[in-house]
């Protein structure tokens, strides 16, 4: 994690949720590498962040140590809505960088003045965590009806960055629901395709379309 500068750019973005009026001084801007935590579960809440750049993913970790993934952020997005929302202390969830990302964190004590009197910011909440419900919805239908290869190619779609593809496999296994020998076979077989080419830390994506293809088999 690296605190950076607050650029035009990035305040421009806390428009769209009726913040543009806060003070500089209670907003800080950070850029983290990919694989970073930028929310840990059962931290203690320090603010809002707001993604202006790059992608994360949320998931929880079960008491084996094992995560499941519950939705993405591409590009922008708010985290820590639901937190503030029900008054809780601590984070409920992990949020990880996916390749690199900027982040705004406000200062918590500001964002829950706003929260009181802020009807835009309030709406824009209700409609961040309707989007999440709506895609947690998804990855749920995605798990009970899709076949493995369909939900294997369209994890990596979402959780890659610049075409590359890296993740814990066994954290990968347990979000679609398929045993890590059979998943392992089915990335192999992708490979063996030239869809993806194998790296020493993850996989380049050769053949996107065809990926892309794979999710819409019957």
């Amino acid at each position: 994690m690296e605190k950076i500068s607050a650029v035009k750019s990035h305040l421009e973005k806390l428009k769209r949720y009726g913040l543009e009026n806060i003070e500089p001084g209670s907003i800080n801007c950070y850029l983290f590498s990919s694989g970073e935590f930028i929310v840990r579960q059962e931290d203690e809440i320090e603010g809002l962040r707001v993604i202006t750049k790059g992608k994360a993913k949320a998931c929880r970790t079960s008491p084996n140590g094992k995560n499941l993934i519950f939705c993405y952020y591409v590009q922008d997005g708010i985290i820590g809505e639901i937190e503030l929302i029900t008054g809780v202390v601590k984070t409920e969830n992990n949020i990880i960088a996916v390749g690199e990302v900027e982040c705004l964190i406000i200062d918590d004590r500001v964002i829950k003045e706003e929260l009181k009197t802020n009807i835009k910011f309030l709406t824009s909440i209700g409609e961040e965590l309707s989007k999440k419900m709506l895609k947690v919805a998804d990855n749920f239908v995605s798990s009970a009806l899709l076949g493995g290869e369909q939900r294997l190619c369209s994890y990596i779609l979402q959780n890659s960055a610049d075409n590359y593809f890296y993740d814990n496999l066994t954290d990968v296994s347990c979000s679609i629901s398929m045993s890590y020998r059979h998943m392992f076979r089915l990335l192999k077989q992708l490979c063996k395709e030239k869809i993806l080419k194998k790296e020493k830390r993850g996989y380049t994506i050769l053949d996107k379309k065809q990926l892309k293809k794979y999710t819409e088999k019957e």
